[in-house]
């Protein structure tokens, strides 16, 4: 049995934002559709593995890298685990590396602001997206454009986040 840990310590499943919340998957945002899930949570919150698994990379994932001049710089770890691909984004790693291995309930980063303005909406999150691991694309980067249908690989992680109980 996969018993999963919450990503955050300041969990309550009942928080992960539900479609059509911009901080939702699928949410239709102005230049794009989310990929991922945002946990609202304050700049520097610790990041949990949310179960074991093998780091299959850790890079950036926001910022002037990649050409978001609207976010500040952040990276992601993607983590292979029971569940699939999960991919903890807009943080700042610790202690992990690529093909490094992760237990469930190890920090293995902290939250890093991703907005550079204040929009009169959160700044702080963790967003996390889940693929499945037998899709070749499955580590690409990727950005949902309007028009585009979602890939296969792509997968919603809302179910897999409210399936982790309340402390």
């Amino acid at each position: 049995m996969n018993i999963l840990v919450a990503p955050i310590a300041s969990w309550d499943p009942q928080s992960v934002p539900q479609y059509p919340h911009l901080g939702a998957f699928q949410a239709h945002r102005k230049f794009h559709i989310h990929e991922g899930v945002d946990l609202y949570t304050t700049e520097h919150a610790p990041v949990f593995a949310m179960e074991d698994g093998v780091v299959l990379d850790v890079r950036a994932f926001t910022g002037d890298a990649l050409g978001h001049t609207w976010w500040n710089n952040t990276d992601a770890v993607y983590v292979h685990g029971n569940s699939g691909i999960v991919v903890y984004g807009e943080l700042v790693p610790m202690g992990v590396h690529k093909g490094g291995y992760v237990r469930r309930g190890e920090q293995i980063g902290c939250v890093a602001r991703v907005l550079k303005k204040n929009k009169g909406r959160p700044m702080d999150m963790l967003h996390l997206e889940l693929r499945d691991p037998r899709h070749s694309n499955a580590l690409s980067v990727f950005e949902w454009s309007h028009g585009l249908e979602k890939p296969v690989w792509h997968l919603d992680p809302t179910p897999l986040l409210m399936s982790i109980p309340k402390k």
